[in-house]
């Protein structure tokens, strides 16, 4: 018999019994079958918050490789080519106005405007270069934007839910809300349109100033009609394409 203290300070007694080999050894099993079961369940454990932090890590992935996509600094290097382009209509128009002022006499002035014709030529050539890098190089860059943004709420959604089941991780970077990422998708699309048409714009006032010296020319010195001065189409963003406004 044994006098064990209680919780409450009072004495308590305990009987023990002698008791089999046999009973021992069934109570020892029992503790050892308690012990691999709980080591069982806490590997398990372990290993699914391993496969949750795993998927929470896929989700986040997948989410900043939508966001990344949907940056407009992508659009950067093929905006480049755009103006590139719009430097050359530039650089041709100055070279029409150098030529009006080199004429000689005359005898050539019929031939100084037709050659200013085939620089205004050039000039609507590479207004033209211009529209079709904006369509053939940035073009692919928005439809990448919208692909994300269409990605992107089932993304989320599965980031969100892997979050929600192991709370405590948390990835490096926060991710923003949703509806705050597809906005900025649209504004870069809207932006990128409206930077392209006033480059078309632009070009468009150095093909009329091309265009307006040799017909004025021409008109002086009857040298044949004058020119119709052609001008550029605007883009807008039509169902996943860059289009012309007409």
């Amino acid at each position: 018999m044994l006098e064990v203290l209680q919780s409450n300070g009072s004495l308590a007694s305990v009987t023990f019994t002698r008791s089999s080999v046999q009973a021992y050894d069934t109570v020892l099993a029992e503790w050892q079958t308690y012990i691999h079961q709980q080591n069982v369940a806490a590997a398990k454990a372990a290993t699914y918050s391993q496969q949750l932090a795993k998927r929470i890590d896929v989700a986040d992935s997948a989410v900043e490789n939508d966001l990344s996509e949907m940056s407009p600094e992508n659009l950067s290097n093929d905006l480049a080519t755009v103006e590139n382009d719009l430097a050359t209509v530039e650089n041709d128009n100055s070279s029409l106005s150098n030529d009006i002022a080199a004429r000689l006499g005359p005898g050539t002035y019929c031939s100084d405007v037709s050659v200013e014709y085939s620089d205004a030529g050039t000039v609507l050539a590479d207004a033209r270069a211009m529209v079709d890098d904006a369509v053939s190089y940035v073009g692919p860059d928005l439809q990448q934007i919208q692909t994300a943004m269409a990605r992107a709420p089932g993304d989320w959604k599965a980031y969100w839910a892997a979050q929600h089941a192991l709370p405590d991780y948390q990835p490096t970077t926060p991710v923003p809300p949703l509806k705050t990422v597809l906005a900025d998708g649209r504004a870069s699309i809207q932006k990128t349109v409206s930077d392209i048409n006033t480059d078309i714009r632009q070009a468009d006032g150095y093909i009329a100033q091309a265009y307006a010296m040799p017909n004025a020319a021409q008109k002086a010195m009857g040298c044949g009609p004058v020119a119709r001065v052609p001008t550029m189409q605007a883009l807008r963003w039509l169902r996943g394409k860059l289009t012309s406004s007409r």
